[in-house]
């Protein structure tokens, strides 16, 4: 991997490298929030009650 590469972050809808200010989520980073809202989208009910729950304040380590 190349210095450039190392720093680059991908989008996790559509995969492509991010330049610039990423939409930075728990769950990753996105080109933009209707990245991430499309990337919901794809989930199924399973998948997105799951990723609710991972990202839910309560589930957090650290202090409430």
């Amino acid at each position: 991997m190349n210095k450039i590469e190392k720093g680059l972050k991908k989008c996790m809808y559509c995969h492509q490298s991010i330049e610039g200010n990423p939409y930075n989520h728990k769950v990753g980073y996105f080109c933009s929030e209707k990245h991430f809202d499309k990337y919901c989208d794809t989930l199924s009910k399973e998948e997105l009650a799951l990723l609710m729950h991972s990202i839910c304040p309560c589930s957090d380590d650290g202090e409430a």
